[in-house]
């Protein structure tokens, strides 16, 4: 009875292709291969209830997400439909990549005896940018004289993520790329040190996962049953090492991806991966066509620009808003320019008479979308001249979210002590800069506890000395406070330590969002609660009500807006020049576009210059060659050259060596 009442709620709200995807429940693997805004997150909400409706353990299944806000907006569609039903509320957790692999390691660590396994790290490992490590190694009189942490950072980055962990390959990589001997012996102090505070850089949280299921049976065969059912949301974002660990679980596996949305490879993630897998006789693949966001001519649009790409699952969308929306100008925008001050203004001047012609729609509804981030600085210029509201969306972080890492960072070491990394971050921010940090930096570098520290210098009488232990007593009183973890102690730790007002409200805010994901009370900790804040990607503008998004194209994915304006469209810039020397990089930067265009909703723009900045001098320039493929008599784009007089003044006002500096 339950169970027929699960099938009508979803085949009530699902189309065909949707309903046989969420409904699948067979021993073979399964691909859902989505277009942009096809229902998939509806679609992956209704598998789950189902599985449930099958009495399937709700510890056994695992949802794996790319974002917080993709974890968070599927969770609440799960509960939406289990009230509808009146089912008792799950205790299914959404997980990234990451995160699924962190927590299974924690478990790992908490039964190394069990499973005969010789490692210092616990459960209450902790996680680091592995940065500050490195540049103490780089500043060893053994190492500094040969090495640069830049360098050594590439070098680290490139072994994990070739899944080198027995010396003997680790050299033979070194030899092979001509590196420095040396190199080897700073690697494995680097990790000798990060074992010894107890805290895992990134990369070790997959490369452990698979050494230790490769090495040692018991924890193979722990990892093995973990999970009966995985679904995998937006997996062309998986990297090849995500993907191989997955296999290591004996679950039923669901994809869902779109190989058009694939523009990660920066980060390892590779194309022909998920072409194989979708070859392959034993997966089941579904395919969600229908667009139920974008109108027509847009979905036309993008459909055009990705088939110039060769290496992919051949589909085309169809609009499911041309039949009842005709108020919108279907046309798409493609503006030249003279330069791009005159460029980067006049969007900003369309988007504003747009906005005071549509009073319904907020800030927030438009977006200005570019290749780089340091391209938004003259965008930022002119929207302060013309008195619009914006947010700069990018990995930068600010003085105020800067203040909130480091008060992070201060309870990473609450339940971390050997976390020395995190000690020096706070105490660096904390006490003032003066003669006795070089002393506190020789001792951390020499990875002394702060017990150490205390005890080693307890016969200097001197205020640096006094200030520390003062410290060492506010975090022993804190760490008995924090056994009941809530809102209340966040600010009493505010007040103890005195950081600002405006950042203890933040991090607030963010313990909410954390509570609204977590299924179980006994797992509400300070721990968790920063193991959450390092794995999860949330972003601190989230909390500007209105205003004018200016962001990268990568920074937009899972985004979606009114009014889009694609700006900085010529060549060796959209594409970039280093991607236009093969197939596979252009094929890449084309799917950027793809993703970028996928982002508009209603109104769509585009513009290049004629000129561009180059080596403090304007220079001339020609339009990106994925606007050359475009044209189309069935949708009419208007190709028109703008001319200012008076925003040529503005060329004279800035100054190119300034705006430059970062871009070339």
């Amino acid at each position: 009875m339950f169970k027929g009442k699960v099938q009508k709620i979803i085949r009530e709200n699902l189309n065909d292709e949707q309903y046989k995807a969420a409904t699948y429940n067979w021993k073979k693997n399964s691909i859902i291969i989505a277009g942009a805004w096809s229902g998939k997150t509806w679609t992956l909400s209704y598998k789950v209830i189902n599985l449930l409706s099958l009495w399937v353990d709700e510890e056994k299944i695992c949802v794996i997400t790319f974002t917080n806000k993709a974890a968070k907006e599927i969770k609440h569609r799960i509960v939406k439909v289990q009230k509808d039903l009146w089912m008792i509320d799950t205790k299914i957790s959404m997980w990234t990549f990451h995160s699924i692999f962190f927590q299974i390691l924690k478990e790992i660590f908490d039964k190394k005896e069990e499973f005969w396994l010789k490692t210092e790290y616990t459960k209450n490992v902790s996680i680091e940018n592995n940065n500050s490590i490195i540049v103490w190694l780089v500043c060893e009189q053994e190492f500094w004289s040969m090495l640069s942490w830049d360098n050594l950072t590439k070098i680290i980055w490139e072994i994990k993520n070739k899944w080198l962990y027995l010396e003997k390959d680790i050299k033979d990589y070194l030899f092979e790329k001509k590196y420095d001997e040396i190199i080897y012996t700073v690697y494995k102090k680097y990790q000798k040190l990060m074992e010894k505070q107890n805290i895992l850089d990134f990369d070790d949280i997959l490369l452990l996962w698979l050494k230790y299921a490769y090495e040692n049976e018991k924890v193979k065969k722990f990892i093995e049953n973990k999970f009966e059912y995985i679904c995998i949301d937006e997996a062309q974002d998986t990297n090849t090492v995500q993907f191989e660990l997955l296999k290591l679980f004996k679950a039923n596996l669901t994809y869902i991806w779109d190989d058009f949305q694939s523009i990660y490879k920066f980060r390892w993630a590779q194309m022909q991966t998920f072409l194989e897998i979708w070859k392959d006789k034993n997966v089941e693949i579904f395919t969600l066509l229908n667009n139920y966001r974008s109108l027509d001519h847009i979905v036309w649009m993008w459909n055009n620009i990705i088939k110039h790409n060769d290496d992919q699952f051949e589909k085309e969308q169809i609009s499911f808003r041309w039949k009842w929306e005709w108020e919108f100008n279907r046309k798409i925008y493609v503006t030249n320019y003279d330069n791009q001050f005159q460029e980067m203004k006049q969007c900003l001047i369309e988007m504003k008479e747009y906005k005071e012609q549509h009073k319904e729609l907020k800030w927030s509804d438009f977006a200005v979308l570019y290749r780089v981030n340091q391209q938004s600085e003259l965008l930022e210029k002119y929207a302060k001249e013309l008195w619009i509201p914006y947010i700069v969306r990018s990995n930068k972080l600010n003085w105020v979210d800067f203040q909130i890492d480091i008060f992070m960072s201060l309870l990473k070491y609450l339940t971390n002590k050997k976390d020395a990394t995190s000690l020096v971050k706070v105490l660096k921010f904390l006490y003032t800069w003066s003669s006795n940090y070089y002393d506190l930096f020789f001792d951390i570098t020499n990875w002394k506890t702060l017990d150490n520290i205390i005890w080693s210098r307890k016969k200097d009488k001197n205020e640096f000395i006094e200030y520390l232990y003062q410290f060492k007593k506010k975090i022993e009183w804190l760490e008995f406070k924090l056994l009941n973890f809530n809102e209340k102690h966040l600010i009493k730790i505010w007040m103890i330590f005195w950081i600002k007002q405006n950042v203890i409200w933040k991090v607030i805010a963010l313990y909410k969002q954390y509570l609204s994901l977590i299924v179980r009370e006994d797992e509400i900790t300070c721990k968790n609660f920063v193991d959450w804040y390092t794995l999860w990607d949330f972003s601190f503008e989230d909390w500007v009500d209105d205003a004018l998004n200016l962001m990268t194209i990568h920074s937009s994915k899972w985004l979606e807006f009114h009014f889009v304006y694609i700006v900085w469209l010529q060549d060796w810039i959209f594409p970039l020049q280093q991607s236009i020397k093969t197939k596979i990089d252009t094929e890449e930067e084309r799917r950027l576009f793809y993703v970028a265009i996928t982002r508009a909703k209603d109104v769509l723009k585009m513009s290049y210059s004629l000129q561009k900045i180059h080596f403090w001098k304007l220079s001339k320039s020609k339009k990106s060659r994925f606007l050359n493929e475009l044209w189309n008599n069935n949708i009419k784009i208007i190709d028109k050259t703008f001319y200012n007089s008076k925003l040529e003044e503005e060329i004279n006002k800035i100054d190119l060596e300034e705006v430059t500096e970062s871009l070339f």
